[in-house]
Protein backbone atom coordinates (compact mmCIF):
# COMPACT_ATOMS: atom_id res chain seq x y z
CA UNK A 1 0.00 0.00 0.00
CA UNK A 2 2.90 2.46 0.90
CA UNK A 3 5.28 1.46 -1.92
CA UNK A 4 2.10 2.00 -4.37
CA UNK A 5 1.54 5.45 -2.66
CA UNK A 6 4.35 6.42 -3.09
CA UNK A 7 4.80 5.40 -6.67
CA UNK A 8 1.60 7.14 -7.85
CA UNK A 9 3.01 9.85 -6.41
CA UNK A 10 5.91 10.26 -7.89
CA UNK A 11 5.40 9.31 -11.33
CA UNK A 12 2.42 11.85 -11.07
CA UNK A 13 4.81 14.36 -9.95
CA UNK A 14 7.11 14.04 -12.75
CA UNK A 15 4.26 13.76 -15.44
CA UNK A 16 3.58 17.31 -14.32
CA UNK A 17 6.94 18.87 -14.28
CA UNK A 18 7.38 16.80 -17.51
CA UNK A 19 4.38 18.74 -18.90
CA UNK A 20 4.88 21.97 -17.40
CA UNK A 21 8.28 22.00 -19.25
CA UNK A 22 7.41 21.37 -22.59
CA UNK A 23 4.83 23.62 -22.33
CA UNK A 24 6.89 26.08 -21.34
CA UNK A 25 10.31 25.22 -22.94
CA UNK A 26 9.56 22.56 -25.14
CA UNK A 27 7.62 24.46 -28.15
CA UNK A 28 9.87 27.64 -27.89
CA UNK A 29 12.82 25.40 -28.39
CA UNK A 30 11.74 23.19 -30.99
CA UNK A 31 10.38 26.53 -33.04
CA UNK A 32 13.95 28.07 -32.61
CA UNK A 33 15.49 25.05 -33.94
CA UNK A 34 12.41 25.03 -36.72
CA UNK A 35 14.22 28.85 -37.37
CA UNK A 36 17.62 27.61 -37.52
CA UNK A 37 16.69 24.64 -40.25
CA UNK A 38 15.11 27.15 -42.25
CA UNK A 39 18.04 29.32 -42.09
CA UNK A 40 20.38 26.59 -42.86
CA UNK A 41 17.65 24.94 -45.85
CA UNK A 42 17.59 28.62 -47.48
CA UNK A 43 21.62 28.77 -47.74
CA UNK A 44 21.96 25.43 -49.12
CA UNK A 45 19.45 26.04 -52.17
CA UNK A 46 21.40 29.47 -52.70
CA UNK A 47 25.03 27.67 -52.52
CA UNK A 48 22.92 25.07 -55.20
CA UNK A 49 21.72 27.39 -57.38
CA UNK A 50 25.20 29.34 -57.07
CA UNK A 51 26.83 26.16 -58.23
CA UNK A 52 24.34 25.44 -60.85
CA UNK A 53 25.36 28.87 -62.04
CA UNK A 54 28.47 28.43 -62.69
CA UNK A 55 28.44 25.06 -64.16
CA UNK A 56 25.67 26.27 -66.62
CA UNK A 57 28.54 29.16 -67.30
CA UNK A 58 31.73 26.83 -67.79
CA UNK A 59 29.65 24.49 -69.82
CA UNK A 60 28.42 27.34 -72.22
CA UNK A 61 31.66 29.05 -72.34
CA UNK A 62 32.80 26.44 -74.61
CA UNK A 63 36.24 26.02 -73.55
CA UNK A 64 37.69 22.57 -71.86
CA UNK A 65 37.22 21.77 -68.79
CA UNK A 66 38.00 18.90 -66.13
CA UNK A 67 33.96 18.92 -64.79
CA UNK A 68 32.11 16.13 -66.10
CA UNK A 69 29.32 18.39 -66.28
CA UNK A 70 26.46 15.88 -66.20
CA UNK A 71 27.75 14.11 -62.72
CA UNK A 72 27.66 17.44 -61.41
CA UNK A 73 24.05 18.51 -62.46
CA UNK A 74 23.28 15.21 -60.84
CA UNK A 75 25.19 15.60 -58.02
CA UNK A 76 23.38 18.84 -57.40
CA UNK A 77 19.95 17.48 -58.43
CA UNK A 78 20.54 15.00 -55.97
CA UNK A 79 21.91 17.67 -53.17
CA UNK A 80 18.87 19.67 -53.92
CA UNK A 81 16.29 16.46 -53.68
CA UNK A 82 17.68 15.96 -49.55
CA UNK A 83 17.11 19.75 -48.87
CA UNK A 84 13.56 19.03 -50.10
CA UNK A 85 13.63 15.97 -47.94
CA UNK A 86 14.91 17.52 -45.04
CA UNK A 87 12.15 20.70 -45.38
CA UNK A 88 9.39 18.36 -45.76
CA UNK A 89 10.13 16.48 -42.41
CA UNK A 90 10.90 20.25 -40.60
CA UNK A 91 7.18 21.13 -42.40
CA UNK A 92 6.05 18.03 -40.79
CA UNK A 93 7.34 19.18 -37.16
CA UNK A 94 6.31 22.33 -37.39
CA UNK A 95 2.59 21.54 -38.17
CA UNK A 96 3.09 18.69 -35.02
CA UNK A 97 4.72 21.96 -33.04
CA UNK A 98 1.34 23.63 -34.04
CA UNK A 99 -0.81 21.23 -32.91
CA UNK A 100 0.92 21.24 -29.36
CA UNK A 101 0.67 24.75 -29.01
CA UNK A 102 -3.29 24.79 -29.57
CA UNK A 103 -2.93 21.40 -27.86
CA UNK A 104 -1.93 23.46 -24.86
CA UNK A 105 -5.41 23.34 -23.45
CA UNK A 106 -5.19 19.78 -23.45
CA UNK A 107 -1.91 20.07 -21.73
CA UNK A 108 -3.35 21.73 -19.04
CA UNK A 109 -6.18 19.23 -18.60
CA UNK A 110 -3.71 16.94 -18.43
CA UNK A 111 -1.62 18.29 -15.42
CA UNK A 112 -4.55 19.08 -13.77
CA UNK A 113 -6.23 15.48 -13.92
CA UNK A 114 -2.86 14.31 -12.93
CA UNK A 115 -2.78 16.89 -9.83
CA UNK A 116 -5.98 15.12 -8.92
CA UNK A 117 -4.21 11.92 -9.11
CA UNK A 118 -1.61 13.09 -7.00
CA UNK A 119 -3.33 14.77 -4.40
CA UNK A 120 -5.05 11.81 -4.01
CA UNK A 121 -2.14 9.53 -3.32
CA UNK A 122 -0.92 12.14 -0.84
CA UNK A 123 -3.67 11.80 1.09
CA UNK A 124 -3.28 8.02 0.37
CA UNK A 125 0.22 7.98 2.12
CA UNK A 126 -1.11 10.81 5.18
CA UNK A 127 -3.82 8.21 5.91
CA UNK A 128 -1.08 5.83 5.84
CA UNK A 129 0.88 7.83 8.28
CA UNK A 130 -1.87 8.10 10.82
CA UNK A 131 -2.75 4.58 10.60
CA UNK A 132 1.07 3.88 11.48
CA UNK A 133 1.05 6.58 14.33
CA UNK A 134 -2.06 4.98 15.96
CA UNK A 135 -0.71 1.79 15.85
CA UNK A 136 1.96 3.05 17.68
CA UNK A 137 0.52 5.05 20.83
CA UNK A 138 -1.94 1.84 20.70
CA UNK A 139 0.67 -0.64 21.34
CA UNK A 140 2.37 1.89 23.46
CA UNK A 141 -0.67 2.61 25.89
CA UNK A 142 -1.34 -1.45 25.92
CA UNK A 143 2.37 -1.66 26.93
CA UNK A 144 1.98 0.76 29.56
CA UNK A 145 -1.20 -1.14 30.46
CA UNK A 146 0.51 -4.38 31.14
CA UNK A 147 3.52 -2.37 32.94
CA UNK A 148 1.05 -1.08 35.42
CA UNK A 149 -0.90 -4.17 36.15
CA UNK A 150 2.73 -5.82 36.88
CA UNK A 151 3.68 -3.01 39.42
CA UNK A 152 0.45 -3.88 41.18
CA UNK A 153 1.51 -7.21 41.43
CA UNK A 154 4.64 -6.05 43.28
CA UNK A 155 4.69 -6.66 47.28
CA UNK A 156 6.81 -4.82 48.82
CA UNK A 157 8.02 -6.20 52.03
CA UNK A 158 7.73 -4.39 55.18
CA UNK A 159 10.93 -2.64 56.83
CA UNK A 160 11.07 -2.89 60.35
CA UNK A 161 13.23 -1.56 63.30
CA UNK A 162 14.99 -5.10 63.64
CA UNK A 163 15.72 -4.58 59.67
CA UNK A 164 17.16 -0.98 60.64
CA UNK A 165 19.56 -2.36 63.21
CA UNK A 166 20.68 -5.42 61.67
CA UNK A 167 21.46 -3.14 58.09
CA UNK A 168 23.56 -0.80 60.40
CA UNK A 169 25.17 -3.25 62.38
CA UNK A 170 25.75 -5.61 59.77
CA UNK A 171 27.22 -3.37 57.55
CA UNK A 172 29.32 -1.01 59.82
CA UNK A 173 31.29 -1.67 62.72
CA UNK A 174 30.15 1.12 64.41
CA UNK A 175 27.20 -0.32 66.80
CA UNK A 176 29.27 -0.95 69.80
CA UNK A 177 28.95 -5.18 69.22
CA UNK A 178 31.47 -6.48 67.44
CA UNK A 179 30.18 -7.35 63.69
CA UNK A 180 29.23 -11.40 62.37
CA UNK A 181 32.40 -11.77 60.61
CA UNK A 182 34.65 -10.80 63.82
CA UNK A 183 33.03 -13.31 66.14
CA UNK A 184 33.37 -16.15 63.75
CA UNK A 185 36.59 -15.05 63.37
CA UNK A 186 37.32 -15.20 67.14
CA UNK A 187 35.54 -18.61 67.71
CA UNK A 188 38.42 -20.13 65.34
Amino acid sequence: MVTNAIFVYEIADFIISFLQDFELQGVAELRQLQCDAASEIAQSREQILDIRQRIEERAQSGRETILNLENERRSLDDRLAAIDAVDSVWSELLQKIQVAEGGSQMFRDYIADIEIIKKNSELNLSILNLMVVTKMVRQNVEKMQQLMLEVGKLKLPAITADDVRRFFTLDTGFSGKPSIEARTARRT
